[in-house]
């Protein structure tokens, strides 16, 4: 069955897989135009290894390190702990497939044989953040058809599926350890300082939202100066801290006014937000309507729409 629901993290701002709930170590999301807010899925991380199909519209895949363009029938592989968003291109539609799965789907034991042989050397990569699905070679076109039969097993759920499921997901594995074997065998240890600064400061961001926070306190998170702060935001998401900082508000403001009651007032200054007229302010810039016409139109915004 295909999983539709909306993004949920946890306090360190990992993203809870439905998977866990469901005592499966897998799981497929269906994501589609009502996850995304002004355009953007927002950045996170999980620790399960994430196989993204687009099966509708194009969109950009984010990463600390790079911008991936994907479209209409592209895969891209996205290893364990790699932070990443996603972000719609403007006037298309979009529909994906998220394959979430962790190590024990493949390996059935902890520690054995098949972590250390099979899982381990792509997991600890420090080369493959990412890794497009080349279809237009052999062994993408393979990888491809593995992928495409996990979903009808999904889709279809017959008696012992999730064995076929396995299968599936373990056939994609191998072809992946070989397509990248000349990359991990050029890893080097890097510094990943960044992206654990980033993590934290998206973390302090994320759980203090609410309050007054100022960019000095959110570099502290870190335990870096403000610069530093700025040149990391840069750096990793190509964006400010400040400006992060109220897409975030502004994101869980949109969330408010569809899901409850409250004033546009209550709302604005339960998101961190000063004043009402700054709330508005911040609001259109993002959004591209004022909160009164973004709530009257159920989630959308015609300036922004056309």
């Amino acid at each position: 069955m295909f999983i539709k629901t909306d993004f949920r993290s946890d306090q360190n701002k990992r993203e809870i897989v439905p998977a866990c709930e469901a005592g499966l170590p897998y799981v497929c999301l269906h994501t589609d135009q009502s996850n995304f807010i002004n355009g953007d899925f927002p950045w996170h991380w999980h620790a399960s290894f994430e196989v993204c199909h687009v099966i509708e519209g194009e969109v950009e895949l984010r990463t600390s390190e790079e911008t991936l363009h994907l479209g209409h029938g592209d895969i891209v592989f996205i290893n364990s702990g790699v932070l990443h968003s996603y972000r719609k291109v403007v006037g298309k539609g979009i529909g994906m497939y998220a394959h979430l799965f962790e190590v024990s789907f493949l390996s059935s034991m902890y520690n054995s044989m098949m972590e250390q042989k099979y899982l381990f050397p792509l997991l600890k990569s420090k080369g493959v953040e990412t890794f497009f699905v080349r279809q237009d070679r052999p062994a993408g076109q393979k990888m491809a058809a593995h992928i495409l039969q996990a979903e009808r097993m999904v889709g279809e759920e017959p008696f012992g599926y999730e064995f076929e499921l396995q299968v599936q997901l373990a056939r994609f594995w191998c072809l992946l350890l070989q397509e990248t074997e000349q990359i991990r065998t050029e890893d080097v240890a890097g510094s990943h300082v960044d992206v654990l600064r980033i993590k934290t400061m998206l973390q302090f961001i994320h759980d203090h939202y609410c309050e007054r926070i100022t960019l000095s306190d959110i570099a502290a998170a870190a335990t870096i100066s403000s610069r530093e702060c700025g040149r990391c935001f840069k750096r990793c998401i190509n964006d400010s801290p400040i400006n992060y900082l109220n897409a975030y508000r502004v994101r869980m403001a949109a969330r408010m006014l569809l899901q409850s009651e409250e004033s546009i007032l209550d709302i604005g200054e339960s998101c961190g937000f000063s004043t009402g007229s700054y709330f508005g302010k911040v609001f259109l810039e993002i959004m591209g309507c004022t909160p009164s016409v973004y709530r009257r139109g159920q989630g959308s915004c015609p300036a922004r729409d056309r």
